[in-house]
């Protein structure tokens, strides 16, 4: 697919009518529907990241945002069906999104530099190669049409010329001084063996994240990631089992591979042997697990549909003992797990989507 031609192929946006009071708050909005734009369009290119549970409230809010500059669209309803679930095979190929017209430009600039510095800011930390490279080089050409509207703050940091990726990077670390990256998804880390299984939940789902590197490659993402391996070191710390995370964090503070292999090799693996292993105590070792392959089993249900997987991890799933203190509604969801046929792929994801939150749910 071209990233050109989707990005230019969309319809447009009207000129949007801002009132003239609270200009910060206006444009941090636009800045704030600019990203959801860039995510959203991420995800319909690579649709395996709304199949991850932690991901699916973000994906839908996205939609929303889009849905409310761009009003009634014919593809709405699809994309609303696909994101409920995140099931792949509710995805379809055709997406009308939103590009900026000139007449916005003119009639609302406020509006239009911070929607599209929004864009910037998610666009700049892709994986590089030559498609995400003229992505970016279409960002910075309306960057610098439109230099008269900038921001005097932003006024140094502005693209000078169209060079790919690193021509959006001073604008990104700028953007980032005026609205620090909250992590996504939000990390709540306590004691105990509920916080022992969100932390499986945590790792499976910044291992989904490395099935779908473009939204890997965000900044909340990575600070995502760089927060759960940090907090999987101190855990294993804590059971006295040492790990190195200086090669994931180097990776995770940096453009992310776009390449699944070398994905696998530098991330997969050094995370994979970071998790609890026998050194841990087996209640948290189990309580950790636990939320791991549920997370899992959810993600595999909504993207991968490998049967052999779904039937390895629900009968691990299911030689666990729940753990001390777990609430009543992640108890009702993981005994139904074991209920669901093999191959009913939406039950499956339906149950076990509902077991990761229950288990999120809990502090």
């Amino acid at each position: 697919m071209s990233w050109l031609r989707t990005i230019f192929g969309f319809v447009l946006v009207a000129a949007i009518a801002m009132p003239a009071q609270a200009e910060s708050a206006r444009a941090l909005s636009a800045y704030s529907q600019g990203q959801s734009y860039a995510r959203l369009f991420q995800d319909h290119l690579m649709p395996g990241t709304c199949g991850i549970v932690l991901e699916r409230a973000q994906c839908m809010d996205d939609l929303h945002v889009i849905e409310t500059l761009r009003g009634a669209d014919p593809t709405n309803n699809f994309m609303e069906q696909w994101l409920a679930s995140g099931d792949v095979a509710l995805w379809k190929t055709d997406w009308n999104g939103i590009f900026i017209p000139d007449g916005t430009w003119s009639a609302n600039p406020v509006f239009a530099w911070w929607y599209t510095a929004g864009v910037a800011s998610i666009a700049a930390s892709l994986p590089q190669n030559a498609g995400s490279d003229d992505y970016a080089n279409s960002i910075a050409y309306l960057l610098v049409k439109h230099s008269n509207v900038v921001p005097e703050a932003f006024r140094r940091s502005m693209p000078a010329g169209q060079v790919g990726l690193a021509s959006l990077a001073a604008l990104q670390s700028s953007l980032e001084q005026t609205a620090p990256v909250v992590p996504y998804p939000a990390v709540s880390f306590e004691n105990g063996f509920a916080a022992d299984a969100r932390l499986g939940i945590y790792v499976s789902t910044l291992r989904e994240l490395f099935d779908n590197p473009l939204a890997l490659s965000r900044p909340e993402s990575r600070n995502f990631g760089l927060m759960v391996i940090r907090r999987l070191q101190q855990s294993n710390a804590a059971h006295k089992r040492p790990i190195e995370i200086d090669d994931l964090e180097r990776i995770l503070s940096s453009n992310a591979p776009l390449d699944l292999d070398a994905i696998d090799l530098q991330m997969r693996e050094p995370l994979s042997q970071s998790g609890a292993d026998l050194t841990w105590p087996e209640a948290p070792r189990k309580a950790f697990l636990l939320g791991a392959l549920i997370a899992q089993v959810a993600y595999n249900a909504a993207v991968l549909k490998d049967t052999g997987t779904d039937h390895d991890l629900r009968n691990a799933i299911a030689s666990f003992p729940l753990y001390e203190g777990i609430s009543n509604d992640a108890t009702s969801a993981i005994k139904s797990l074991a209920l669901v046929r093999m191959g009913d792929w939406s039950a499956i994801n339906t149950v076990a989507t509902a077991a990761t939150l229950a288990i999120m749910a809990q502090q």
